[in-house]
């Protein structure tokens, strides 16, 4: 869907550049639409107004070389200012274009060009403007249900975790090196309470937002979220226990599956403590669609 969404940014950028605008550098409006898809919808107003204001001061900075410095130092001249500029925080991370811009503008040759800088200028803002457009109108960014998909996705994961742990704990067989790398890439990867603040952030502006409002939006997720990262720390912990167990049971005499009472107690206790706290918080008093709706709020929006 984002490839639709980038050309029919990118066409009508074109078209109204070229056609309409009549200008001689068109290629630059379906440019700048290009670099607004993708983002949510709030956001791609102000990457907008970061990629004209660093056009603007990338173009000021080149005039002002070419006036008033030979070719040598207008170039070192302009990409020296342009990188000074760009390096402040209100154009992060987008200030870099500024010296770039400052550069292709002075080697052009057209620097001096008021014609030519008042269409590149004005070719930008027709660009962004059109990828905020489309961006808004066709399909906007909707990111809290890949947050939706992956807290569910998450639950399952550690709940797989949790049943390995506690089989390993009864058989007294467990591969260490798998659990590890599991639960290390369960650490690697997004976080639920990340991934949902994201995708409430990503409603905001966005046509979709009423739709998830009818369902109770990124609240219906924030519990399950929460214990799901709470949860990846104890799971954590659990890993390092079974493997102490295990490896002690490896180096004991007798059948595999006889472990020192009072730890693998405890250690199951916890396993199974564990459990229960997602279940409850996952599953509530009710049925599971009562506390995680399925995908209605994709159809109603």
């Amino acid at each position: 869907m984002s490839a639709v969404k980038c050309t029919v940014a990118v066409l009508t950028a074109w078209l109204l550049a070229d056609r309409v605008l009549q200008s001689p550098e068109s290629f630059l409006a379906p440019y700048a639409a290009l670099f607004i898809i993708g983002t949510t919808v709030r956001s791609s107003v102000s990457a907008a107004v970061r990629q004209v204001t660093v056009v603007i001061l990338g173009v000021l900075v080149a005039a002002l070389a070419a006036g008033t410095l030979p070719e040598l130092a207008a170039i070192a001249g302009a990409v020296a200012v342009g990188t000074i500029l760009g390096r402040s925080r209100w154009l992060a991370p987008d200030g870099m274009w500024v010296a770039i811009t400052a550069l292709l503008v002075v080697l052009y040759g057209s620097a001096t060009n008021a014609a030519l800088v008042f269409h590149r200028v004005l070719d930008v803002t027709v660009g962004v403007l059109v990828g905020v457009a489309v961006n808004a109108l066709v399909l906007p960014p909707d990111q809290l249900s890949t947050a939706r998909d992956l807290i569910l996705q998450r639950a399952h994961e550690l709940s797989t975790l949790l049943a390995d742990l506690a089989h390993g704990l009864r058989s007294g067989r467990h591969d260490s090196d798998r659990g590890r790398q599991r639960v290390w890439d369960l650490h690697k990867s997004t976080g639920a309470g990340v991934a949902l603040r994201e995708g409430r952030e990503s409603l905001r502006g966005n046509l979709r937002s009423p739709g998830w409002t009818k369902v109770g939006g990124s609240q219906v997720y924030l519990p399950i979220a929460t214990v799901l990262d709470d949860t990846l720390l104890y799971v954590s912990v659990l890993e390092v226990a079974v493997e102490a167990l295990t490896d002690a049971d490896d180096r004991q005499a007798g059948p595999p599956g006889v472990h020192t009472g009072a730890t693998s107690a405890r250690s199951s206790g916890a396993t199974r403590g564990i459990l229960g706290r997602i279940r409850r918080t996952h599953l509530g008093p009710g049925p599971p669609s009562r506390a995680l709706p399925a995908r209605r709020a994709d159809r109603s929006a």
